[in-house]
């Protein structure tokens, strides 16, 4: 008789969900993983037992398809080899004929539904660090050596980016599972499946809520105030405050001429002017450690500037609201090359000896100040970006992702035991992303490579009750070229820059532990519990040029060292589904989340689905 086994489907052990498919190689899983893994392989041909109807003897009910044997293998009226041959003979006493028909070929179709979500990684920090390598950080940080000699629009090098990002996708999967005979313990076989899918990246807060410091407005304020007792005159018509990072960033003459501040002579000065006590401090310092503008009034009296304390050379003895005043002789050249601390420094004006107006040198530099601000044209950060079309803005996109294929041969090693090997390969039909600018547009799948993989299964029949499946699999991703943003030596941000063309390719690896746990009384009902653990090498990226004009207009050499950094990734991700079997179909659903790792977004997916049985 021939060797009889039912096995059991349980379609959709989601092992790589719609967030393996929403973001590119520096995150989870690799964009195309979305492969349908079951847990014992589908389609495994099976064998239905027939008995014919003999001398008007009514025939047992036929066995329908089943997935799980409704026989103990340790009972002693249950003969693997031979079929249930005496559990059938005292239910056929009288039939003189057994029929074994064989399928020899087996189909499965199904669908899932699936969604994921993320709106941090593992670890600390925001998705900002694994998207653009900080999780704040001013646009200077994505130029050479983080330094931007920008005369035409300051607030590259001042305002402070902190998109903290989030993502989500919804959609659903189509597949197939192809299985053929070849004896009675080896089957061959094929997998396909295709995803479609709604990806969306957005900031969590508004664009003017996450750059701070990116409008003239926030940096400059020039105010008519009464400095007399309680706001009695004489008032002063054009008191000002210039955060000190703004006037910092100025020069006089262009790009080529002298900067507007002077921090490495030995006497500090400002468009020229002696501003120390040498000079009887024409201007002088506020603190404000969350740099927003000091209170009413901005200016002070000789007297009140005189009795106020130095800056050290580091700027950073000043307290909030405290005033301060530059000392001849100190070198200033640490503050000078400390962005961070001058953004906490407001220069403001001193009054002239009677009182009633500003003193001539602090009249003389809000001035040219003015003017050398008038020239650039610009008053915000947005106008640089659009200007290079790049954009923080939400991106959603939808569409079908990378079609999955995968070629497997199965054998049983015994009654409870089979192996697999597989072979896959991954093809790129999924949507491209050709604009780096959109920085959260994200593509549908591998964004042009194709994948192939070498991976091995093995399932293993603890118990009636309990299954266990694991497998292994390494995964090629090969070299394509992709439209990118460039990156230069020294730079520390990435993503971020001038649009130019890399080879890029890279290597992951996947594996997947499962224990099924059946309803004892049913078998129709269970439990499946996973684990994944992910790994991905770092990125290989090579330019196709050598050079290209960064995003001031000046020829640099590209380098993709902060591009491949945070792209090594590895990350734990634990799941349970519930099912329910039926005679031709299976239903379940479940849920997982990453748990810990290295570089990889804190997933939570959940996932449903359906796999019928033909």
């Amino acid at each position: 008789m021939v060797k009889r086994r039912v096995h059991f489907f349980i379609a959709s052990i989601v092992l790589c969900c719609i967030g393996s498919t929403i973001f590119p190689r520096t995150w989870l899983v690799p964009p195309a993983q979305t492969r349908q893994y079951l847990l014992f392989p589908p389609c495994r041909c099976t064998t239905e037992v027939v008995c014919e109807k003999v001398d008007n003897v009514s025939k047992p009910k036929k066995p329908k398809r089943r997935y799980f044997s409704d026989i103990d293998y340790n009972d002693e009226d249950y003969d693997y080899h031979d079929g249930p041959r005496k559990q059938w003979q005292q239910e056929c006493e009288q039939i003189v004929k057994t029929v074994i028909k064989e399928n020899t070929v087996c189909f499965d179709v199904w669908i899932k539904v699936l969604g994921a979500m993320a709106d941090k990684p593992t670890g600390c920090g925001t998705l900002s660090r694994l998207l653009f390598a900080q999780s704040s950080f001013k646009l200077k940080d994505a130029f050479e050596n983080s330094e931007a000699a920008l005369a035409s629009n300051p607030f590259v090098s001042l305002a402070t980016i902190t998109p903290d990002p989030e993502f989500s996708g919804v959609g659903f999967v189509l597949g197939e599972n192809l299985a053929i005979k070849l004896t009675s313990c080896c089957h061959i076989g094929m997998r396909a499946h295709l995803p479609f899918k709604t990806v969306q990246v957005k900031p969590k807060s508004s664009l003017s809520d996450f750059i701070k410091g990116g409008t003239l407005a926030e940096l400059r304020r020039i105010q008519r105030e009464p400095v007399g007792p309680d706001g009695t005159p004489p008032i002063i018509e054009d008191s000002f405050a210039y955060r000190l990072d703004l006037l910092s960033s100025l020069f006089q003459n262009g790009i080529n001429g002298d900067k507007f501040i002077r921090y490495d002579l030995v006497n500090l000065t400002i468009d020229q002017d002696d501003v120390t006590d040498n000079n009887g401090s024409p201007i002088h310092l506020v603190g404000r450690s969350d740099g927003t503008f000091p209170p009413s009034p901005f200016s002070a009296t000789v007297a009140t500037v005189a009795a106020a304390p130095f800056v050290n050379g580091q700027g950073n003895n000043v307290a909030n609201n405290q005033r301060a005043r530059f000392q001849q002789g100190v070198s200033y050249a640490s503050l000078g090359n400390n962005a961070t601390q001058q953004s906490e420094l407001y220069v403001v004006p001193t009054l002239n000896a009677a009182g009633d107006g500003l003193s001539v040198d602090a009249q003389h530099i809000m001035t040219d100040a003015e003017n050398i601000l008038g020239r650039t044209g610009v008053s915000s950060l947005q106008s640089f970006l659009d200007e290079k079309n790049i954009s923080f803005a939400s991106q959603r996109k939808s569409g079908i992702g990378d079609l999955d294929l995968e070629f497997f041969i199965n054998c049983d090693a015994s009654p409870c035991l089979w192996f697999e090997g597989r072979l896959g390969l991954v093809l790129p039909t999924g949507a491209k992303v050709d604009n780096p600018g959109q920085l959260f547009l994200q593509p549908l799948g591998n964004n042009g490579h194709v994948e192939w993989n070498l991976g091995l299964a093995s399932g293993w029949d603890l118990s009636r009750c309990i299954k266990l499946y694991a497998d292994f699999s390494y995964n090629w991703v090969l070299s394509a070229t992709e439209c990118i943003a460039g990156s230069f030596k020294g730079a520390t941000v990435k993503n971020i820059g001038p649009v130019t063309k890399a080879n890029i390719s890279w290597n992951y690896l996947l594996f997947h532990a499962n224990a099924i746990l059946m309803y004892p009384s049913s078998e129709r009902f269970g439990l499946n519990v996973r684990y994944q653990y992910y790994y991905k090498q770092k990125d290989s990226i090579n330019f196709c040029v050598t050079s290209i004009k960064d995003l001031a207009g000046e020829t640099k050499t590209l380098d993709p060292t902060i591009l491949q950094k945070f792209t090594n990734v590895h990350a734990n991700q634990i799941g349970a589904d519930i099912f329910s079997v039926f005679d031709y179909c299976t239903l379940w659903g479940g849920i997982s989340y990453v748990v810990g790792g290295k570089n990889a977004p804190q997933e939570f997916i959940w996932n449903v689905g359906l796999d019928i049985n033909f």
